[in-house]
């Protein structure tokens, strides 16, 4: 009997600690399907960001699914419905994509296992048209849960191409592809980050004349510094509602209704919106850098070729008065063989290489901004005298502005060659001509100063091999 009762007992402190144990994972699946939904909810969140209804042509989805993994740890994401197009057609069509997400930490997500298709129907209502397909090779993300976005991103591709339905061949290849970023929380919601884009191998054909386009390699950064990313969502989210209450003006005839005139409030709301721009973030840049451009035709000829170009624009201070912004252009080996710049006035401006770079300092932005912001107002006035009065009220208030501010603007040392002269970046000017019998040929000549009148005659002061004076030239190689 005593033994009888010690089993039930042992056996009723076995289902007391069984049912604790049943519990704790009622709890955990709890707490996990919680988290699921807080994490469908940042993903709809971010896809808004995307998806902006106003477009007729945009991105779409059906539906974000998040569950719990097996290993009671990570969770599967499913995005599905995922396509480019009007809300009646698609343009194309993407499919499925899913991931998975472990969280790392209390306030990131480690993203992997992308999957996702590997042909892409690009379609013309509802007939194919053309097929882009592609290969992932490795793909790996920190996502934040602070900030709703992507802090680190490694996506490396390759074997990219695109086909017509009706031409045989490719239309374009590119032979590998890879897009980084490299972030930081520069706390209080702000972000730091670094994303570039390489490109390799790319390669373009025309069916209709036989012209193909080729590109070694394509390079670039871009960057954003201390950009307020939960106002940057609240700003975007403020203009997807604006643009949907006002789409874009229709053509008179056709089956859209007519664009609702901007009421008082939202006119308001739109000036608002144009002030908080400044305050986004202190910094933005980016450069690209393109290397071996050659164009073909038909028969193989060299058309176009350009060694190395490139373009860059940064922009610092942004939230101050006293901002700077960059820009620069450079090419170096271009060679054009068309019929149309075989003429020696053409070979001789034909810029073969060059360089230039503006420096703006001291650029009073909420100054500018707040100009426009005050006429906004006016110039949405559905009356088009009240309208073009705030036009006029904002080129005033801008005029105003720069005159105020200490703005200064200066040429950074650059350089410009052709065939037959050369502007150095300290401003001297050298030209080479074809020689002249009496002189021993060809040579060079430096000129200190150079005028043109309206006819097109051109004088120049300076030396002529060795000879100090004045020559002039009645075209560029005579």
């Amino acid at each position: 009997m005593r033994d009888s009762r010690s089993f039930l007992r042992h056996g009723a402190i076995s289902v007391v600690l069984a049912g604790f144990v049943l519990t704790g994972c009622g709890d955990k699946g709890a707490e996990q399907q919680k988290e699921a939904s807080e994490i469908a909810k940042g993903i709809e969140d971010y896809l808004a960001l995307i998806e902006t209804p106003s477009q007729p042509i945009r991105i779409h989805h059906d539906k974000v699914t998040v569950t719990p993994a097996e290993d009671g740890k990570s969770f599967q994401v499913a995005i599905t419905g995922v396509r480019y197009g009007t809300d009646k057609d698609n343009v194309a069509e993407l499919g499925e994509i899913d991931y998975r997400l472990t969280p790392d930490g209390a306030d990131q997500y480690q993203v992997g296992d992308l999957k996702m298709p590997t042909e892409v129907q690009v379609l013309k209502g509802q007939k194919q048209e053309a097929t882009v397909k592609f290969a992932s090779t490795a793909f790996s993300a920190t996502w934040s849960k602070p900030l709703q976005n992507f802090l680190r991103l490694e996506w490396q591709l390759k074997d990219i191409s695109a086909a017509a339905a009706a031409q045989p061949g490719e239309m374009f290849k590119i032979a590998t592809a890879s897009i980084t970023a490299d972030g930081k929380e520069n706390g209080k919601g702000l972000l730091d980050q670094v994303s570039k884009v390489t490109m390799n191998g790319f390669s373009m054909a025309d069916p209709a004349d036989g012209t193909t386009v080729k590109l070694d390699k394509l390079l670039g950064n871009i960057s954003v510094e201390q950009l307020d990313f939960p106002a940057y969502r609240q700003m975007m989210a403020k203009i997807g509602e604006l643009s949907a209450k006002y789409p874009p003006q229709v053509a008179v005839g056709t089956e859209a209704p007519p664009r609702p005139a901007i009421s008082d409030e939202d006119r308001k709301a739109i000036a608002d919106l144009v002030r908080g721009f400044p305050k986004l973030l202190s910094a933005y840049g980016y450069d690209f850098t393109a290397e071996g451009l050659t164009v073909t035709d038909a028969q193989g000829g060299v058309k176009v070729h350009l060694t190395q170009g490139g373009m860059a624009l940064g922009l610092k201070g942004i939230n101050t008065d006293k901002a700077q912004a960059n820009f620069s252009i450079k090419h170096d080996g271009l060679t054009v063989n068309d019929p149309a710049f075989q003429d020696p006035m053409a070979k001789a401006v034909l810029p073969k290489s060059g360089n230039l770079s503006l420096l703006a300092t001291d650029i009073p932005v909420p100054s500018l901004v707040e100009g426009v912001a005050q006429a906004l107002p006016e110039m949405t006035s559905a009356d088009p005298q009240v309208a073009q009065g705030g036009q006029f009220m904002m080129m005033g208030a801008l005029m105003s502005a720069l005159s105020k501010s200490n703005l200064k603007l200066k040429i950074e040392p650059s350089a410009l060659e052709t065939e037959t002269a050369k502007l150095s970046a300290d401003g001297e000017l050298t030209r080479r001509d074809t020689g002249e019998g009496a002189l021993g040929g060809p040579g060079d000549q430096t000129a200190s100063s150079v005028t043109v009148d309206e006819d097109g005659h051109v004088t120049l002061a300076g030396s002529d091999y060795g000879r100090v004076g004045l020559w002039e030239s009645f075209q560029l190689d005579r």
